[in-house]
């Protein structure tokens, strides 16, 4: 009698010849047979990509890295950042890639270097005394941990499966299993998975307000804080009216403004940036709204 295809999955999960990314296929194929939607969200972001607000990434999915310069005489060197929100920023490596170009990555040699997209770069540059081309190094040990973690996660979950006695024999699943496989995945993996899916959208989405429309506020100030580091690489026309939207944002969110009064200034500064004449650190800045 055949093993079960939840018993192959296990194997897969413990031979480290096997890529994660074929992991990640058979277990997306055994969370569709369970009707486990929630977890083939997470398994797509993590087959294809993920398209949130790099902000928004699993914790496992962020790492840190060096900012460096490129001197055309000298080649790579260290850039100094402050311990502020932009400098914090810039040190964080965002793995937003598809799982096989991680492990494709990861089979490099030595420390990689990420580029900077175009308005983070833009902001960098003004700080250098020339323009010249910046990146973000980090060890390949960092992705290694990504995908040890997504691996490990993908052998707690099947053991817990085989422990219920779910373990889908002739690769098929009975009612009984998919209520039980929902409720262990729920109980276990239910919001700790990370962010999953697209949570990009308009400025009144998830991200800066909460399911009660409350304010976001820690959201907020975050924004605030990257979107006030940033103005400095506007244009002179489009920063003098997008400063006082921004002092004025603030002042509602330490006020504790309304709803109504921080969506208004929200819609305000999309505004300004969406008039900006394709500025590419207003580009950046409109991908966080």
């Amino acid at each position: 009698m055949a093993e079960g295809i939840i018993i192959e999955l296990q194997r897969d999960c413990i031979d480290a010849a096997v890529q994660v990314s074929n992991i990640l296929r058979k277990a997306k194929l055994i969370a569709k047979k369970l009707d486990l939607e929630t977890l083939q969200a997470w398994m797509n972001s993590e087959l294809n990509g993920y398209s949130c607000s790099p902000l928004d990434l699993p914790d496992y999915r962020k790492g840190v890295g060096q900012p460096k310069f490129k001197n055309p005489y000298h080649g790579w060197c260290p850039l100094m950042t402050e311990n502020n929100s932009f400098g914090n920023t810039i040190k964080t490596v965002f793995f937003m890639q598809p799982i096989a170009e991680l492990e494709d990555l990861s089979r490099g040699k030595g420390n990689l270097i990420m580029q900077y997209n175009s308005g983070i770069e833009e902001v960098i540059q003004k700080q250098l005394p020339m323009p010249m081309e910046c990146g973000l190094e980090f060890s390949k040990a960092q992705i290694t941990i990504v995908l040890d973690h997504v691996r490990n996660t993908i052998l707690d979950w099947s053991a817990e499966l085989e422990l219920q006695g779910i373990i889908g024999e002739g690769m098929t699943f009975n009612s009984e299993d998919r209520r039980e496989a929902k409720s262990i995945t729920n109980n276990i993996y239910g919001g700790n998975i990370g962010t999953l899916g697209n949570v990009a959208g308009d400025v009144s989405n998830s991200d800066f307000f909460n399911a009660d429309g409350n304010p976001n506020i820690d959201r907020l100030n975050k924004f605030l804080e990257q979107a006030k580091e940033a103005s400095g690489g506007l244009d002179d026309e489009t920063q003098n009216r997008l400063d006082p939207i921004l002092l004025n944002l603030e002042t509602e969110l330490e006020s504790q403004a309304s709803p109504p009064k921080i969506q208004k200034a929200l819609s305000s500064i999309k505004n300004i940036l969406e008039g900006a004449g394709g500025s590419v650190v207003a580009n950046a800045l409109l991908g966080l709204l």
